[in-house]
């Protein structure tokens, strides 16, 4: 069993406990005065890319879970970032070399048009699918 506990952030704590009645119990008490929910492991969203965007599903639905696509986009706008910087580490070296400023710069510009793609399809996603279908992109 897992046990769900919302933060005071609106994000979400996962405490893993035994079945026993006694854990989930005691689990609870922790989780006392906060939003929780009681939920088997295999009721748990499988995709866990954007775990850190996942909000207690407080309505009356089956799911336990639901993804907070706001926050989804910007964990992914994060990743992207940090994954273009990365791709600059190399060019910002070669820009040094006179002979080759030129080159490097070329190369960058690359870089950014495609980053500029992939930001506009992460603003225009409406499903967690898209994002998650994005986020094989940013990884």
């Amino acid at each position: 069993m897992t046990i769900l506990i919302e933060n005071t952030d609106g994000t979400l704590c996962q405490a893993n406990v035994a079945q026993g009645v006694d854990e989930v119990a005691h689990a609870a008490q922790i989780a006392a005065g906060r939003n929780y929910k009681i939920v088997p492991f295999g009721e748990l969203p499988t995709a866990r890319e954007l775990q850190d965007a996942w909000r207690l599903d407080t309505t009356k639905s089956a799911k336990h879970v639901k993804t907070d696509l706001v926050h989804a986009k910007t964990i992914l706008h994060e990743k992207r970032r940090a994954k273009r910087d990365e791709a600059f580490v190399p060019l910002d070296r070669q820009a040094t070399v006179p002979a080759l400023t030129t080159q490097a710069e070329a190369s960058r510009q690359v870089i950014r048009d495609a980053d500029a793609l992939l930001q506009i399809d992460i603003d225009a996603a409406k499903t967690e699918k898209a994002l998650l279908a994005l986020h094989a992109q940013v990884i």
